[in-house]
Parts: C-alpha cells; structure tokens; sequence
C-alpha cells in the first residue's frame, strides 16, 4: 500500500489522467479527485495553472503540499515504497521503458 496521501486534479477523459488515477488506485494512495470539465477550459484557469503552468491535467498535491504533474512523475510518486516499483536498477530500468515507450 502507497504512503501517498493528496488530491488528483484530472479528466477522466484523457489518457494521461486516467494513468494517473490507475496508478492511486493500484497503489493504494489515500487520495480525493477533482473533475476538470477540458471543454469550459478549467485547466487554464489561475487556480489551476497554479498547480501546473503548462495548464494541462493531471496535476497532484500531496498531503504536505508538495505540488507535481506530468502523469508518469506522478504515477511514480505514488507507487514509492509499494510493489510496483521494482526493486533492482535493471527492473526499474524495464519499467521505465514500458512507463515511456511512447515517448520516442
């Protein structure tokens, strides 16, 4: 279970919020969600560019107020200290190459 503890700003909508949501559930991360309603372009309000400048979901706040976004940065997050993030250099290794595979 993910000692993550914060709130996910995403729309379910988009590829890269529903990598993030898998990775809180699959984790076990006690966290809340925010809808972000894309066509009423609530990721470019001020509130929300706060969290992240380039006004794209998903974004995350942990308990602490620690502030990320990016959806593989916060996957990772919030899978730290459970099972599905490999232990040895070799199996992170793989995992990030299957994390951004689609990234060339």
């Amino acid at each position: 279970m993910s000692s993550a503890s914060g709130v996910l700003w995403a729309s379910p909508v988009t590829t890269c919020s529903r990598r993030a949501i898998a990775a809180c559930v699959e984790a076990g991360a006690s966290w809340s969600f925010v809808p972000i309603h894309l066509p009423k372009a609530e990721q470019k309000l001020p509130a929300f560019t706060a969290l992240n400048p380039y006004g794209k979901v998903p974004a995350w706040r942990d308990a602490e107020g620690f502030d990320l976004y990016e959806s593989r940065a916060i996957m990772q997050h919030v899978c730290e200290g459970t099972p599905l993030i490999p232990s040895t250099a070799k199996e992170r290794a793989l995992m990030n190459q299957w994390l951004w595979v689609d990234q060339c």
